[in-house]
């Protein structure tokens, strides 16, 4: 559920999903009382200083945290390491024409 909620998140410059231009380094869950769950994302953006970064983290946050027993989310922008074009899925680099 968690990795189809981040497909329907995508990069407003490039018309694809994060997790499909590679962005989704790591998906954490844990378990907290009571049946609920934090969910930590490590992730990046395509470049440093993306002024779409703020607005990419709070649609992640606010996706996962409609997930049932969803209770915290945690979303860390990372840069290491670097994101590059080899991270995007084939399907999406056939469609950008790479």
């Amino acid at each position: 559920m968690i990795w189809a909620q981040l497909r329907t998140v995508s990069d407003p410059e490039i018309p694809a999903s994060i997790v499909d231009l590679g962005l989704v380094y790591a998906v954490k869950l844990t378990s907290l009382e009571g049946c609920r769950n934090r969910i930590e994302i490590d992730m990046t953006v395509t470049a440093p200083g993306c002024a779409m970064t703020e607005s990419i983290k709070s649609e992640v946050e606010s996706k996962l945290m409609r997930l049932p027993n969803a209770k915290d989310v945690r979303v860390n922008i990372v840069f290491d390491p670097p994101w590059h074009a080899g991270l995007i899925s084939e399907q999406v680099r056939a469609l950008l024409g790479l």
